[in-house]
This record gives C-alpha cells, structure tokens and sequence, in this order.
C-alpha cells in the first residue's frame, strides 16, 4: 500500500532517496538473488551429473564437475571481465553522463546493451506484459531449466527452450536498437541536438552577457542588438532551419527571469499537414546562470 510505496521512494515523493534505494537494489539484492539461482543451478548439475569424487574406479576421459570444471568456468569468467575492462578502458569511450534527475526523463533514454532485449519487448505491447510479466515468465523458465530431465525426450526439450530463448532473445535485442521501431520527429531530435537538457553544447559556450535578451524568428530582420556570439549561433540556427522540408519556422526567446538568470525557450514551428492554417509546436526551456567570479 501506501507506507510500502512510501519505502520504496524514500519519502512522499521520488527524489534521490529513491534513486539511491533503486540503486542499492540493484547492486545488492539482483545480485543476491543471481547468485542464489546460480547456486541452485550448480546444485542440480552435480546432482544430475556427478560433481564429486567416487570410489569406483573412472576412465581417464571424465571431468569432474568440482573441482576441473568448477574452476574452467572460474577461470574463463575472470580471463572474459579482463578482456571486457581492458576493452572499455583503451577501446571504448563510454563517458560519464550528468546527474540522474528523477523529475525528468530525457528525451533520447537508451537502455544498456544488456537490456536491448528489454527495450526491444517494450515496442510490441503494454509496458505490464513486456516489461514486467515477460522478464518475470523468462527468469522463472532459466531457473526451471536444470529441473528438465536430461534422459530422453527431456534433452531435446531443454535444448529447445535454450534455442528458442537465445535466439528470443537475439531478435528483440535487434528491435531495441534505437534505429528501429520508433522514430522520432526530426524537429525533436533537432531541438535536442540544439539544446541539449542533459549536457552542455555549443549555446552554453555564448557568455551570459552575451545572451541579449529579446524575441528572434528566423527568416525576419530582426536580429538588431544581438552580440557578436549569439549573432552566428543564431545565424547557424536559421540555417539548419532551411534545410527542413514542412517549413519549420524557429523562434528564440530569451528573458531575464531573475537576478543573474537568464531563461533561454527555442520553440520550432510548422504548419499541419491537413490543415496548413494550424500550427504544430515543439520547445524546449533551459536556464543560464551568470557565475560569479571568486576574488
């Protein structure tokens, strides 16, 4: 109810209370319970097929499962992480990003390359039934599967269900590339380029005092006043405009909006494709604070 909804938000409303909580789920509990799946996965493997030492007399050809096969899989998980941090150090530029803001979801959310599959269940239904009861139904298949007999008809089902999973998942780790699936608009992916929410770019580069402030639309003569900076950004942006072809028309807005603040909207606008006399308009809000230098 509402006081477990309220300990898992860590507080009224999600904050970063919540984000640390999701967090510590995340390195703490999935790991534990991997890990416990992971033990009864090796349980049933020594039960099923032997893991420890015999009396009896074995020919030369067996492996043990522990500690000879144990160790093999140890081993070529700890070369496999190796391989990976080597890789992401000298060969992968993955930079940090900035800080999560739990009130706002940017506009160009990716999932990680592990929860391509995921993402790619997301595109083809309700989020209840692809991102929730399908992960649960998969998880609960993977830890029923040491369970399968291996004897008989029992080898080709448990081979089935691995085919049938990898390749599930090889699909749907296709469909959540961001290429496919969804497009978005090009004026969206344009604004978000122009004036990023979530990292700084070119227009944070232009000095606070150099952020005159005033109405501009492209297209019109009515870029008097401007400085120097904000004149060839503007210049910039007028012309990215004209390559668009639904007659995009932009406008910046910038206002002082308080002491040492400046709000800064770029609003696209376009006429309807059925009805030229409307107009479709997408904006995006940033604010630029004047930073004091330390004596």
């Amino acid at each position: 109810g509402a006081s477990i909804a309220s300990i898992v938000r860590g507080g009224g409303e999600f904050s970063q209370d919540g984000l640390l909580r999701f967090y510590l789920l995340h390195v703490l509990l999935v790991p534990l319970i991997c890990a416990l799946i992971t033990g009864v996965h090796y349980y049933r493997v020594v039960r099923v097929h032997g893991g420890g030492r015999t009396m009896k007399p074995v020919p030369k050809t067996t492996v043990h499962f522990f500690p000879e096969g144990w160790l093999f899989e140890i081993v070529l998980a700890i070369l496999t992480l190796s391989l990976m941090i080597l890789a992401a150090l000298f060969w992968y530029d993955a930079p940090l990003g900035p800080h999560a803001d739990p009130l706002h979801t940017p506009s160009q959310t990716r999932a990680p390359w592990f929860f391509l599959w995921l993402q790619g269940a997301l595109k083809f239904g309700d989020s209840l039934y692809t991102g929730v009861l399908f992960p649960l139904v998969l998880l609960l298949a993977l830890v029923a599967l040491p369970y399968v007999r291996s004897m008989g008809n029992g080898s080709w089902l448990r081979m089935s269900m691995v085919f049938v999973t990898a390749v599930g998942l090889l699909m749907l780790s296709i469909t959540g590339m961001p290429s496919y699936g969804i497009d978005g608009s090009p004026e969206r992916f344009y604004i978000d380029k122009l004036i990023p929410e979530e990292e700084p770019s070119a227009f944070h580069q232009i000095g606070y005092e150099d952020l005159t402030p005033g109405v501009y639309e492209t297209g019109t003569q009515n870029a008097k006043g401007m400085s120097e900076p904000l004149r060839r950004f503007f210049a910039e942006f007028d012309t990215a405009l004209s390559d668009f072809q639904n007659n995009v028309t932009g406008i910046l807005v910038i206002e002082e909006w308080q002491e040492h603040l400046k709000r800064v909207r770029v609003i696209l606008r376009w006429p309807k494709a059925h009805q030229p006399e409307q107009f479709s308009t997408l904006s995006s809000t940033v604010f630029i604070y004047q930073v004091e230098e330390s004596q």
